[in-house]
């Protein structure tokens, strides 16, 4: 950042590098602790092929992970899967359109994540080592320090950047309802519980909480 190397080796694109070019890989495969992981398989497959890769996430070592009743509980869950969707979706509509509509259910369903951000405690706190410097403490957020999040939330970006925006997430329930309605009912009233919402009335736009007034203005009327 800035033209200054980085704090850690290991970055958002460690994995990205390790595969394609080779760099860092000894190194990702000597730290066994972390926030993400990613097996490497290397296939050389067919045009118009399939190959299948079996994964389970276990918190001890097994000697025998796929046991012989895996693949019918995996087919008993599609099934399910398939069952849930033909009652959510049209009946009669273009196989394609139902296709590319459980698509993005399945993504909303997906966004949900665990959020923890703590305000009052991350602008009293610094690496440990030096005290708290007096910027931070009267930085970006100063005046958010009742904000105390540590719920599951639907994010608009997942896949990227873990975080909220209150105006995406009146949006997102509105297809959300169609698929757990009491999970978009929960988060419609979440925005606006004490530990979020202000005493004056403004809401979190984001996990930047500086706002506007129009802003949440426009947030309201989605609500």
């Amino acid at each position: 950042v800035n033209g200054k190397p980085n704090a850690s080796p290991f970055t958002k694109e460690a994995f990205h590098t390790a595969i394609i070019t080779g760099e860092g890989l000894a190194d990702l495969r000597k730290k066994k602790s972390g926030t993400k992981f990613s097996p490497v398989y290397k296939y050389k497959i067919p045009a118009k092929s399939t190959k299948t890769v079996y994964l389970r996430l276990s918190n001890k070592m097994t000697d025998n992970p796929f046991h012989p009743g895996f693949n019918s509980i995996f087919t008993q869950r599609k099934e399910e899967a398939d069952a849930f969707y033909d009652k959510v979706l049209e009946a009669n509509a273009d196989p394609a359109w139902r296709k590319m509509q459980r698509r993005a259910m399945a993504g909303l369903l997906w966004s949900k994540q665990y959020y923890h951000y703590d305000v009052e405690r991350w602008l009293g706190t610094s690496d440990g080592i030096s005290p708290v410097s007096p910027g931070k403490q009267n930085g970006r957020n100063n005046d958010w320090k009742h904000l105390k999040n540590q719920d599951i939330i639907a994010m608009p970006d997942k896949w990227e950047y873990p975080w909220y925006a209150a105006w995406d997430l009146a949006f997102q329930c509105i297809p959300m309802a169609m698929i757990d309605p009491v999970f978009a009912k929960h988060q419609l009233s979440l925005i606006m519980r004490e530990w979020y919402m202000k005493p004056d009335g403004q809401w979190p736009p984001s996990e930047r909480c500086k706002s506007t007034r129009a802003g949440l203005g426009r947030t309201a009327n989605l609500l």
